[in-house]
This record gives C-alpha cells, structure tokens and sequence, in this order.
C-alpha cells in the first residue's frame, strides 16, 4: 500500500456531505419500508453521490494517480474506482462522509486495511 498524503476534502464534499447523507439515509428507509423500484432507484442515485468528479479528482490527485494496494498508474491499466472502507450495506450512516474513501484499480480484488482520511 503506498503511503498518501492526506488532503482536505473536496470542496462539494465539505458543502454537500451532511446533505447527502441525509438524503442517503431517508432513501435507505424508504426503501426497506416499502420496497419497489422506484425507491431502489432514489436509492441508488443518493448512494453514488460520493461519485462526484470533484472527490475522483481529490483522490486520483491525492494517490498521485495510483491504485491504493496493487500501486499501478490507474489509467494505465483501468478506469479507476473509489471504494469504501466500510461496506456500504452494514453501515449505511458512513457510506457518504470524506474519511472513508480511497481510489483503487477496479480489476484488485484485495480487502482494505486503512482508510485514507481527509482532514
């Protein structure tokens, strides 16, 4: 695993995290009470949030373009992926907050060990 220097946050993640997860957390609600398609999607769309180009942006930047454990350049071998630290199903109240993002190559199907935390 390379060693990163920690940034802060993404500016849409400072304006837009409390937000989000709010908007994340009544979806997840919805959803489980009365399920249906509709909600799945309302579900789904909240979740991705954190996929927005200003945190991919961050995080390539912050791993200087490299995957967090195999250390190739990316795009050189992927598109590149922002995973969690925490899976998203067990804790929900996590999946949209700054702390527990890192960029890895989607094709490295390792289990993390440290989330990269921004300040």
């Amino acid at each position: 695993m390379i060693k990163v220097e920690r940034t802060s946050k993404p500016n849409i993640l400072s304006n837009q995290e409390e937000n989000w997860k709010t908007q994340y957390l009544n979806a997840i609600h919805e959803h489980l009470n009365q399920p249906n398609n509709n909600r799945k999607k309302n579900k789904d769309t909240a979740e991705r949030k954190y996929n927005h180009q200003g945190v991919k942006s961050a995080l390539k930047a912050m791993f200087s373009g490299k995957c967090a454990y195999c250390e190739s350049q990316i795009t050189h071998i992927d598109y590149g992926d922002i995973e969690h630290f925490y899976h998203k199903s067990r804790y929900p109240e996590n999946v949209l907050i700054g702390k527990i993002y890192y960029w890895l190559a989607v094709n490295v199907m390792v289990k993390p060990t440290k989330a990269i935390i921004f300040r």
